[in-house]
């Protein structure tokens, strides 16, 4: 007998070439091994045990598996062979078949058992595995048409794509990336697919797998290295293959400078392991240069940048000259390196979006962010100037251009102004860590008032503006001056007191040297913008930085770091901008230039983008609005909008809404009095006269109401500059007054007549309003202290008056006033409206159900749960066989006579309402009165109705 031996990883597979007889299973298991159709075919009738396994513990299907036998694999399993059986490698047919390389054969085995394809055998190897090893390209194609688990690891940690990656098979490689498999696993050494593909020097799968995810390439291993290190230890045995991937790296990778766990540089690597000369001459060559690039930013203390000064205020009042100003007075070359950390290679013009440049003043290095070239009041001043930071200085830039005359109100007009924008800095500025935010108010054109006078002049001014807003000014530490820009010895107290704050800024955050784990996650940082990431969400940003940091960092630590770059305007980070499953998310912008500038420098003028009563925007619309050539950039700035709440694109839509660029007021078929309606309503206010609803603030409100009342059936909403109406039902209509200090959210349903029960109408209503108070009050708490507001209820009568969404002067009542009312049996008046209100029509009773709480049986039957009311009507209406219906109650109730009754149930007869609705209409008496009767009139039914309501209240 000849005997050849095959080993293919676990298993050892037996072939004889010699005809044997037909006696034992092993003699069967030797015609599988020799192809033999027909001595397969005498075993099965015989009976063999075709799950018989030999010494190595495998079965007949196991041999014909490998051997890619189709007929001989359909012949075993018609006579039962098991396809799971396990061979003491835990492998089974499925894998042999894979690794044998037949697809027919594997697709045979696989039929019915689909839930199989992903096996193990004890050395965790999969089937896809066991194909990759094989190299068979159509078999693998094949695994991964059936959904085939791509990250599937072995006891080593080794996915297929690693394996595939380490036999270099390109093909194979590109078939698992079409299946987004996660290029970010690691093997037992801590090695991505790049390192692997590194080691072996394959710069075709080195780049397939960069394409795919860049971040790959900060990845490190164990020992703390990257597949730059991997790239240069390769060369060592190699090749020409590995000169050029190393010098590809190059490239795309500045991390040249960054050290191993040994603490050694990519360069001392290739030293100490000789690798080849021009590797090493490369390597020395590209480190030089870029300790050279580092030793110069850092002589320039380029990131110092301790304290933010802010310039804002009208347009037209000189904040670019202030800031040039500043400028001149000591220019550094240095700044020029700014816009590389802003990952902008050339600044825009100053009058385009926010310009943010560095300037070192006596106190210390400063970053000036002038808001000029911005739309008025517009909604990215909220984004950029609210901060939790204490480095920041407010400068309040206003004209001091005819404030003496009062006849043409220039004086009015700036007090206006600063007003305005003091009150938008302190509901925007987010609370400090210590101390009250810091703010100069500059009176600019100080050259065109009176020679003699213009002193006095602005210095009254001043007291005028204390005397005014003494409230408002006592929320901000104030310093104050007057000036023409121009003149640079004008100029000086101001700089002076800048140096002052910066200097107190500057000892109090001075910290020697940057923490380790800054460092560590700044280069990381820096890695990304090199790979032209403009902003990143939080969780995928976290995912990227604890991937390919080699020390593990804490998520709160993580996000210190980031806090500390906020501070020193290397990135802007916003919290919980993003909506997703899980809640909100943070977000981090890495390019400030291209936000500040390209963006919302476009982004933020109406004038260029020609809104004037537009609507809607098609994506082009928008593209060119922002000026934006690409796909890729159009898909980016849009996404990015989308995340800071500023734009929207509603479900089945493919136009966007911008609330804030809205110009259109509201038209007059928006909100039209009909003869039935009731209204109910709610009123949010500032409980300090210097707070206000910005355009930012409300712009976010319109949002989050389209993404609530659009769906791919319609829209269910109106929206106007100010304003927006929701539809589900009833109507809700919300806007904000004026005055900027009030948001009305007003709802309406149409009733049949006034003595009619419409509980449906009523509750479609009262659940509308309940949806828009929820968003309204869930942004007030994002963005301010529950103290700072207070919530009251509209008069029904004054809103029918009115029709006035946009007044702050609708007569309101708190809680305690409808409270107050109800226990003492009156209605609610208010001299202004001069309305008479019933405490239930204020508070919407039957579904706002605190008053019912509040008394229980002493609450009149007006405040009784709808649906019980609804259902008493409907027990009381009907002719009883005792008489102990409405008729019956009208009469316990006292003052009933047959003539009276008759003519209530001819009235509800006309009006097709309920007569016990009329009843309690016309007799409000409270639910203990009601009860007492009902137990007279022994309706148990009706107060069985009663008790279920308290007990469902109870349980609320």
């Amino acid at each position: 007998m000849t005997l050849k031996v095959i080993k293919t990883g676990n298993i050892c597979v037996s072939f004889t070439t010699q005809r044997v007889a037909l006696r034992t299973e092993m003699d069967f298991i030797h015609a599988v091994e020799i192809g033999n159709v027909q001595l397969v075919k005498l075993f099965t009738k015989q009976e063999i045990d075709v799950n018989y396994q030999d010494q190595n513990t495998n079965t007949a299907l196991h041999y014909a598996a490998f051997t890619g036998n189709l007929e001989i694999v359909r012949l075993l399993l018609n006579a039962g062979a098991n396809v799971l059986s396990k061979n003491k490698s835990g492998l089974t047919p499925l894998h042999l078949a894979a690794f044998g390389g037949s697809r027919l054969v594997l697709q045979q085995l696989l039929n019915g058992r689909e839930d199989s394809i992903d096996l193990k055998s004890n050395e965790g190897s999969s089937v896809l595995h066991e194909a990759v090893r094989g190299r068979h390209i159509e078999t693998v194609k094949h695994l991964l048409q059936k959904k085939a688990n791509c990250n599937l690891q072995d006891k080593d940690g080794n996915t297929p794509l690693h394996m595939a990656v380490s036999q270099e098979s390109l093909q194979i490689c590109q078939y698992l990336l079409d299946c987004s498999p996660n290029l970010l696993l690691r093997n037992k050494d801590g090695k991505t697919c790049l390192h692997l593909a590194a080691s072996v020097g394959s710069l075709a799968i080195c780049q397939l797998l960069y394409v795919k995810d860049p971040s790959l390439a900060n990845a490190k291993d164990e020992s703390g290295e990257s597949f730059l290190f991997h790239a240069v230890r390769g060369a060592v045995q190699s090749t020409k293959s590995h000169a050029e991937l190393v010098t590809w790296i190059l490239t795309i990778c500045e991390h040249i400078l960054y050290k191993n766990m040994a603490g050694q540089m990519v360069l001392d690597v290739a030293k100490s392991i000789a690798a080849p000369e021009a590797i090493v001459r490369l390597l020395n060559k590209k480190t030089q240069e870029q300790q050279n690039l580092d030793l110069m930013i850092s002589c320039q203390q380029l990131a110092n940048g301790q304290v933010k000064l802010f310039i804002c205020g009208h347009c037209g009042v000189g904040k670019t000259t202030l800031a040039n100003a500043l400028h001149q007075e000591e220019t550094f070359q240095w700044m020029r390196w700014f816009p590389f950390f802003c990952g902008s290679p050339e600044a825009p013009p100053s009058t385009k979006g926010v310009d943010i440049t560095y300037k070192d003043l006596a106190g210390g290095p400063f970053v000036i962010w002038d808001f000029a070239g911005q739309m008025e009041y517009y909604f990215t001043h909220s984004l950029l100037l609210a901060t939790n930071s204490s480095n920041v200085i407010y400068c309040l830039v206003f004209s001091l251009e005819n404030i003496d005359c009062h006849r043409d109100g220039g004086q009015l007009e700036s007090l206006h102004q600063v007003h305005y924008w003091m009150r938008f800095l302190n509901v925007s500025i987010r609370s400090q860590t210590s101390g009250k935010p810091r703010i100069f108010l500059v009176g600019s054109h100080y050259d065109k008032m009176n020679e003699g006078s213009g002193s006095e002049i602005a210095l009254g001014f001043f007291e005028l503006l204390k005397g005014e807003a003494k409230e408002l000014m006592n929320c901000f530490e104030v310093d104050y001056f007057y000036m023409n820009l121009k003149d640079s010895n004008q100029l000086k107290p101001l700089c002076q007191k800048l140096n002052e704050k910066a200097k107190e800024i500057w000892q109090s955050s001075q910290k020697p040297g940057v923490p380790e784990d800054h460092r560590r996650v700044m280069e990381e940082i820096r890695q990304l913008k090199i790979n032209k990431v403009k902003f990143i969400l939080w969780k995928e940003f976290e995912r990227i930085i604890t991937h390919n940091l080699v020390d593990p960092i804490e998520e709160e630590q993580l996000r210190r770091v980031v806090k500390y770059l906020h501070t020193r305007s290397e990135l802007l980070y916003f919290s919980n901008v993003c909506s997703s499953q899980n809640g909100k998310e943070d977000l981090l912008v890495l390019d400030l230039q291209w936000l500040c500038k390209d963006i919302f420098g476009t982004f933020g003028k109406v004038v260029i983008c020609g809104s004037s009563q537009k609507e809607q925007w098609s994506r082009q619309e928008l593209a060119n609005c922002l000026q934006l050539g690409s796909s890729e950039d159009i898909k980016a700035v849009l996404e990015l909008l989308e995340v800071l709440e500023l734009i929207i694109c509603p479900v089945g839509k493919e136009e966007y809404i911008v609330p804030a660029l809205l110009t259109r007021e509201k038209g007059e078929d928006i909100w039209v009095k009909y003869k039935h309606s009731v209204y109910h309503g709610v009123a949010y206010y500032w409980n300090k006269d210097y707070g206000l609803f910005s355009l930012a603030f409300f712009a976010r409100l319109q949002l989050w109401l389209l993404k609530k009342f659009t769906s791919p059936g319609g829209e269910r909403f109106c929206i106007w500059k100010d304003g927006i109406k929701c539809v589900d039902g009833a109507e809700v209509l919300v806007q904000v007054s004026v005055d900027r200090r009030v948001v009305n959210v007003i709802g309406r349903y149409d009733r049949q007549s006034h003595n009619s029960l419409d509980v449906e109408a009523a509750r479609s209503c009262w659940q509308l309003l309940e949806i828009v108070s929820v968003h309204v009050e869930e942004l007030l708490a994002e963005t301010c202290a529950v103290s700072d507001w207070c919530k009251r209820y509209l008069s029904p009568g004054d809103m029918c008056q009115k029709q006035d969404s946009s007044s702050s002067k609708i007569a309101t009542y708190t809680y305690r006033d409808i409270l107050e009312a109800e226990q003492q049996r009156r209605t609610l008046y208010q001299k202004m409206s001069a309305c008479d209100d019933q405490p239930w029509d204020v508070l919407m009773a039957g579904y706002d159900l605190a008053i019912l709480a509040s008394l229980r049986g002493a609450a009149r039957v007006q405040w009784m749960e709808a649906r019980t009311l609804q259902h008493l009507c409907r027990l009381l209406d009907p002719p009883h066989p005792l008489g102990k219906d409405w008729k019956c109650l009208m009469e316990k109730l006292g003052n009933a006579t047959s003539q009276t009754i008759q003519t209530l149930e001819d009235c509800a007869g006309r009006e097709k309402c309920s007569p016990t609705f009329r009843i309690f209409q016309e007799n409000p008496l409270t639910i203990d009165r009601l009860c007492y009767v009902l137990r007279e009139m022994e309706r148990e039914d009706c107060l069985m109705e009663i008790d279920n309501m308290f007990d469902s209240l109870n349980d609320v």
